[in-house]
């Protein structure tokens, strides 16, 4: 404003001398300087809309780094996954391998273990405490199902805040958009607004002619000759400082040129740099769009890998299936081999029972053969006979130390055992006690063979002090001896038989009492199979639920990229409107350059109007006077009008504010919008996590079909056991048979000795006993 009125003052000062062609070319001057100052406002707000679309640029090119560090974190994931994908199939692999050293070792502790009846007992009280513990795990798993679901659902409803927090970030931008459309449109009336002003500015140019025209005519009616001379000197004064005052406005019109040629210069060197950063948003969006296509090729990935899953959670429910279905079998054969287990029990009470009353049959032959021989003491054959008898005691003591030996080599065998199930096994402790007791009972059969020795040697003495037989019964006492002989060591074959079969049927009950533990762990192993499986199947749905959250991501991602594409066109734009501003700028620049020098001109010619005007400002003075109270009164309608003008620009200032603060919280939604964004880059962080606990349960669920392939291989050891406990029940039988014939037999060898003792001579070949003998 006070640059406006160093301006008007002094041309009107030169108006007022009274010159019509004079006053025209001040008023023109005085238009070009105020179209100057005009041109200085439109400048200055070009430069402020330069500046406001550099920052725009900038904020364009900030969000183009975030998202391609955005890009690079999702690849630098991708590759994460792709690497704990290997890992953990390698570790798949390795626990394959240990599953089968595991499972070769189980094969052959099952081969080597062995331990006695004793665990028998045990074993079916555990397989109580097992069915209740299957129990406990059964409801265990319905209680983990159940907890499984409900982690179901709270994922669901996490994914649904989730999206219910993206379509309020979408609220958001659309928000802040609609606040952005407003400032735009409180920008548009600030800018008519400003329209106006110049609308007013014109007008009261209108009115500064017509001051001029009065002021025209008021020089015509000025008549005073002195005292224009005296006003002449003034005005003479008033046209130096006027030249002064145009000769620094000339000064400050190039400096002000010069500072807008560098300010266009710097607007080339930034549309310079906005070409550049156009291209490199280029070739970002290039990259981007590889990164859109690769995100649709992981895109279907995951749908194949989604794919896979459901046909893996239909094979786990198929596995579950035949898990239970193994495990009812299971039970039933457990129950099965329990009742094989009972009757190979009685089995073995009745062959104990068998081998008493043939061991008290052996005592009343012997004590039948004592009696005999004290009634054949008088013989005298029995000298010659007792050295038979002696070469039988030793033999049968070189039996009773072979007995021992073996006893002996069992033992040592059993010792070998004890230590290997101590070795293989957790529960050495009662396999060793077990031992024990084995070798307790062992020593106690030595025990009865050293007293059976001790007896027999008793007998070898009574034997040899029994010096004097009787000649008439030689013959029948050899006879009946060598009978009675044979029939000894035909009983001890079948008690040796009887024995070893007895031993046979306990270890087939050992066998069949290993089957009913394999049994039982495959039960254990079927129930965590169950397990495993209902753990696979929802950790598989987790899987799935983690696949469509990353399928919504790759969506969203996608969505971004489009922002970003859109934010790169708008960013392309902006270049060129800053190209198109900086060329105006160029533009207004070499204007102003012509108009200066216009200017000077004019300021030339305005100096030789003033010079002609001292000659016609004594005419004009006279007009002057009259006309001096129209122009004041116009000055002021004018200086009123001007004052308008510049509050009306004031006030388009202040909307122009409004806008920026509207703008600015704006903004503030917008990184508001983005902390949206980021916890919705957070929940696509915690799916892949849940997609690596997925992977877990698939390799449970794997380590579940292995153990169902060792419930098989147990259901088949169990049958095996099932055969072996047959083929013990047959030896049992045949036993019982050979111990039936056993009885018989020394019931003939009791009547042969019946016979020989009443003197009766039996024959030397073997017959059977007739019913009258008997």
């Amino acid at each position: 404003m006070t640059i406006r009125r160093c301006l008007i003052i002094p041309f009107l000062g030169l108006l007022v001398l009274g010159c019509g062609p004079t006053a025209e070319e001040l008023r023109k001057a005085a238009e070009e300087k105020q179209a100057l100052a005009e041109r200085e406002t439109e400048l200055v707000a070009m430069k402020t809309e330069a500046q406001a679309m550099m920052r725009s640029a900038e904020l364009l090119d900030y969000q183009a780094k975030q998202t391609l560090a955005k890009a690079e974190a999702v690849t630098s994931e991708n590759r994460k996954q792709a690497e704990s994908f290997q890992a953990k199939e390698k570790q798949l692999e390795q626990t394959e391998r240990e599953l089968k050293t595991q499972s070769e070792r189980a094969e052959q502790l099952a081969k080597k273990l062995s331990a006695d009846t004793k665990e028998l007992s045990e074993k079916l009280n555990a397989n109580n405490e097992l069915t209740e513990q299957l129990t406990a795990k059964l409801q265990a798993t319905k209680k983990r199902e159940e907890a499984a679901s409900l982690a179901q659902e709270q994922a669901k409803q996490s994914i649904e805040m989730a999206k219910t927090d993206a379509s309020q970030a979408q609220k958001e931008m659309s928000e802040s958009k609609a606040i952005a459309e407003q400032a735009m449109q409180k920008q548009q009336a600030s800018e008519a607004v400003m329209k106006a002003a110049e609308a007013m500015m014109q007008d009261a140019k209108k009115q500064l002619a017509q001051a001029l025209e009065l002021n025209e005519k008021s020089t015509k009616s000025q008549t005073e000759t002195q005292r224009m001379k005296s006003e002449v000197l003034v005005m003479k004064q008033s046209v130096d400082e006027a030249q002064a005052k145009s000769d620094r406005q000339m000064q400050m019109a190039n400096e002000k040129a010069k500072v807008n040629e560098i300010e266009a210069k710097k607007l080339e060197a930034k549309a310079e740099s906005l070409n550049a950063m156009t291209k490199e948003i280029a070739t970002k969006a290039k990259s981007l769009e590889e990164r859109a296509k690769e995100l649709d090729a992981k895109f279907k990935s995951n749908e194949e890998l989604a794919k896979q899953t459901d046909a893996k959670l239909v094979e786990a429910n198929r596995v579950a299936e035949e898990t239970a279905k193994l495990k009812t079998e299971a039970m039933k054969n457990a129950a099965a081999a329990k009742a094989d287990l009972a009757t190979a029990k009685m089995q073995q009470t009745q062959a104990a029972s068998d081998r008493k009353q043939a061991q008290e049959m052996l005592e009343a032959a012997k004590k039948e053969k004592a009696d005999f021989e004290k009634l054949v003491a008088d013989s005298k054959v029995v000298l010659e006979k007792s050295t038979q008898a002696k070469m039988d005691a030793e033999s049968a003591q070189a039996a009773n130390e072979k007995k021992l030996a073996e006893v002996v080599t069992a033992q040592k065998k059993v010792d070998q055992t004890a230590s290997k199930a101590a070795r293989d096994r957790a529960a050495a402790e009662k396999a060793m006690q077990e031992t024990k007791d084995l070798v307790a009972s062992l020593t106690a059969e030595r025990e009865s063979a050293k007293q059976e020795l001790e007896a027999v040697k008793a007998a070898q003495s009574a034997l040899e002090m029994q010096t004097i037989a009787s000649k008439e019964v030689r013959h029948a006492a050899t006879l009946a001896k060598q009978e009675a002989s044979k029939e000894r060591a035909r009983t001890e074959e079948i008690r040796r038989e009887a024995e070893a079969r007895i031993l046979e049927a306990e270890k087939q009950t050992e066998a069949a009492r290993h089957a009913r533990a394999d049994a039982e762990r495959a039960i254990e192993l079927a129930g965590q199979a169950s397990e495993q499986a209902a753990k696979a199947k929802a950790a598989a749905i987790r899987e799935k639920a983690s696949l469509v959250d990353l399928q919504n991501a790759a969506k969203k991602e996608r969505d971004a990229i489009d922002v970003v594409m859109k934010a790169m066109q708008e960013s392309q734009t902006a270049a060129t409107n800053a190209q198109a501003a900086a060329e105006s700028a160029r533009q207004a620049a070499a204007e102003e350059k012509a108009s200066i020098a216009a200017i000077a001109e004019k300021a030339e010619t305005a100096q030789t109007a003033a010079r002609q005007a001292e000659n016609a400002a004594i005419a004009a003075q006279r007009r002057a006077n009259e006309s001096m109270q129209e122009s004041t009164s116009a000055q002021e309608v004018a200086a009123s009008r001007i004052a308008e003008a510049d509050a009306a620009v004031e006030a388009a200032k202040m909307e122009q504010k409004a806008a920026a603060a509207l703008m600015s919280q704006a903004n503030e939604q917008l990184g508001f919008a983005r902390e949206l964004k980021r916890q919705a880059d957070e929940t696509i962080l915690r799916a892949n996590r849940e997609r690596e606990s997925a992977l877990v349960a698939k390799s449970a669920a794997e380590k579940a079909l292995q153990a169902v392939e060792d419930a098989k291989r147990a259901i088949g050891a169990k049958r095996t056991a099932e055969a072996v406990q047959k083929s013990a029940a047959e030896a049992a039988a045949k036993a019982d048979a050979e111990l039936k014939e056993a009885n018989l037999n020394e019931k003939e060898a009791a009547a042969q000795i019946a016979n020989a003792r009443d003197g009766k001579v039996a024959p030397t070949t073997e017959q059977p006993a007739s019913a009258s003998d008997r």
